[in-house]
């Protein structure tokens, strides 16, 4: 982990203020800092983003360790995958990303082909040049793609050789942003797969969700029906009681929400699912995967938080 301080304290650009850094980090891109390491830009991000690098890194090391000698193939995709390194907006300190993150990872010798995908053209471009200097291009790439365009992620999939073998994938949306149909899509591509899907249970859904759920607006209902597969959720009647129901409705509703989920997740033959790591009170990091012995992995290296802490579960 590389961490490097910038001599301000507190970004006096953005000072915390969500609409001035949506102006000032376009792309999420911080406008003001490049990294002092290698001169390339940053993604702004909360410094819970760390909780989240040590659950995937961790995963993605007993993933690689574990299967070497039982899979002739390995491979790791990443989607929404970001530049590869970031800047904390409240502290101003660089730290890799998440792509970064796994490229560095020792036990990178094991996979044989990352692929990462993300929908904007500079980031991607800015990521393949961190790639080139780890001297990863033979086994690293990004690629620029729609994240709902199944054609050309299955033309991407299919001439980086990651179609068999057992393949671990981690999405992770800013906000609800991703479909059900994609993770669908890969489970049926890719068929031996363990996902890692960033929920954001804070921020989007406990904020959102039962505005979305008072009013009728075509484009914020079909966000979220599509980020769990279930086209009617804002029409079911144990949804829409929700409406009347006073004591803790949001995080209720946001539960109801994610159990949507879990049901057509069963359906497509993803029966194993974990969703109790929490990232901060921002996100949680839901596991999935169709076989157990993925999901024992999981529960393994999530027992220990960042701070060092057994959790009671």
């Amino acid at each position: 982990m590389n961490l490097n301080d910038f001599s301000e304290k507190v970004c006096k650009e953005c000072k915390g203020e969500n609409k001035k850094r949506i102006f000032r980090s376009e792309n999420g891109l911080c406008q003001k800092f490049i990294s002092k390491i290698d001169n390339l830009p940053l993604r702004c991000v909360g410094d819970w983003a760390e909780d989240k690098n040590y659950y995937l890194e961790r995963y993605f090391s007993i993933f690689s360790n574990s299967m070497k000698n039982k899979w002739s193939k390995l491979n790791y995709i990443e989607i929404c995958s970001g530049p590869g390194k970031s800047i904390y907006r409240k502290n101003l300190t660089e730290s890799e990303g998440t792509a970064i993150r796994m490229l560095s990872n020792e036990n990178i010798k094991f996979i044989k082909k990352a692929i990462f995908i993300d929908y904007d053209e500079e980031v991607v471009s800015i990521l393949n040049k961190r790639i080139k200097n780890l001297d990863l291009q033979n086994k690293a790439k990004a690629v620029v793609c729609d994240f709902n365009d199944f054609e050309k992620i299955n033309k991407i999939l299919i001439e980086n050789d990651v179609i068999g073998g057992l393949k671990f994938v981690f999405i992770d949306p800013t906000d609800c942003g991703t479909k059900f149909e994609l993770i669908k899509y890969l489970k049926q591509k890719l068929e031996k797969v363990d996902f890692l899907l960033n929920v954001p249970y804070g921020t989007d859904l406990n904020r959102n969700l039962l505005e979305t759920l008072k009013h009728d607006n075509y484009k914020s209902r079909k966000k979220y029906c599509d980020f769990i597969g279930e086209p009617d959720f804002f029409d079911k009647e144990d949804v829409k009681e929700f409406m009347t129901i006073n004591n803790d409705k949001n995080s209720r509703l946001t539960e109801k929400y994610i159990n949507y989920l879990k049901k057509n997740l069963d359906n497509i033959g993803l029966p194993y699912y974990d969703d109790s790591v929490a990232v901060k009170h921002y996100y949680k990091l839901f596991f999935i995967t169709g076989n157990e012995i993925g999901l024992n992995f999981w529960k393994k290296i999530s027992k220990k938080g960042p701070d060092g802490q057994q959790k009671l579960f």
